[in-house]
């Protein structure tokens, strides 16, 4: 919302730099020092925002460490047991199996995708910012501006973190596929040949 009422403000003022232009009597230096503050009051919005997150990830990345810890563990044993009902034929267990796999499933791609949604929202805010710093027609001023918030930008880091184990995005979730089906592997060769250690 803040990347688009930037990008507003931005093209209202290039439409007004134009409007002058073409009738210099109507110039009214009120309405850049208004453009600079309203853009400013956004920067100030998106730098709370950005806190904001900041807070909400060091409160919640216990839990989503143990959430996430939690569901690879219990997809893991779920789909070693389903192979295991499957393999004896009982089907009340294995639709059972496949409901709660699937369940737990949907949640991690819930929890990962709406942390992945919050840090991609915040990194496109440097593409919008960076677009229309090369804008033409933009106030030397506001471009100023705009390179600043820029610079600022650059510093900050947004991505959801599990204690700071791993970061939880959506390359997250193919690691933990391949590392499910690595152990799902290991489990199903010791359950088909249970006497090789012997």
């Amino acid at each position: 919302m803040i990347n688009t009422k930037i990008t507003q403000e931005v093209n209202n003022d290039i439409c007004r730099q134009s409007m002058r232009q073409r009738n210099p009597p109507h110039l009214r230096p009120t309405h850049d020092r208004n453009v600079n503050d309203r853009i400013n009051s956004l920067m100030i919005a998106y730098h709370l925002l950005c806190e904001a997150v900041g807070q909400a990830c060091d409160f919640y990345s216990d839990l989503l460490l143990a959430s996430i810890f939690r569901s690879f563990l219990y997809i893991t044993s779920s789909l070693y047991f389903l192979f295991l009902y499957i393999s004896m034929k009982d089907v009340i267990p294995i639709i059972s199996e496949i409901v709660w796999t699937l369940s737990t499933i949907c949640f991690l791609c819930m929890v990962v995708s709406s942390s992945s949604d919050v840090t991609q929202a915040a990194y496109e805010t440097n593409t919008v910012i960076c677009k229309m710093t090369t804008t033409k027609n933009v106030n030397p001023g506001l471009r100023k501006q705009l390179n600043s918030f820029l610079l600022q930008l650059t510093k900050k880091h947004f991505e959801f973190s599990a204690a700071g184990f791993f970061h939880v995005n959506r390359q997250m979730l193919t690691s933990m596929a391949a590392t499910v089906a690595t152990n799902l592997v290991i489990l199903i060769q010791f359950q088909i040949h249970p006497n090789q250690g012997d």
